[in-house]
């Protein structure tokens, strides 16, 4: 009698940390790129189990909206913005905004804040700090949510 296979344990959900200011500082060829200390807005986003974590910096992000806008380009998914453009919508039920708030990043300090809360999307997961205290590129960072 053949035994059978054992069901595989569930996947992790997987966490992805985007921070845009790399990429918009390079468009604005800014001499050094980003600088090292830097912050704004981010956004957290699921997909299923998996959670994209997006910040925008400040110097281009003057709403949670532009942070969607940008992660939902990057991922090459179909948006809409509504409410004077103060919301942006990923049009696909599979995608939700759990939640935003503000960032500051550290590098040489090897820091990262996240605080506050959205008026479009409401207050982030508190257990995001947690997710991206595991996060191998967090390895040795302080990560405080206040």
């Amino acid at each position: 009698m053949a035994t059978p296979n054992p069901t595989p344990p569930p996947a992790r959900p997987a966490i992805t940390f985007r921070d845009f200011s790399h990429d918009v500082h390079a468009a604005l060829g800014t001499p050094g790129g980003a600088p090292t200390v830097r912050g704004g807005k981010f956004v957290v986003v699921a997909h299923a189990a998996d959670l994209h974590i997006a910040c925008g910096p400040r110097e281009v992000c003057a709403y949670h909206a532009d942070v969607v806008e940008r992660l939902a380009r990057a991922l090459g998914l179909v948006y809409s913005r509504a409410g004077a453009g103060q919301r942006c919508v990923i049009d696909s039920p599979a995608w939700e905004v759990l939640g935003g708030g503000h960032w500051q990043l550290d590098d040489q300090a090897m820091t990262l804040e996240l605080s506050g809360a959205s008026q479009a999307y409401g207050r982030y997961p508190r257990a995001v700090a947690d997710a991206l205290a595991a996060l191998p590129e967090f390895a040795g960072w302080r990560i405080s949510a206040v």
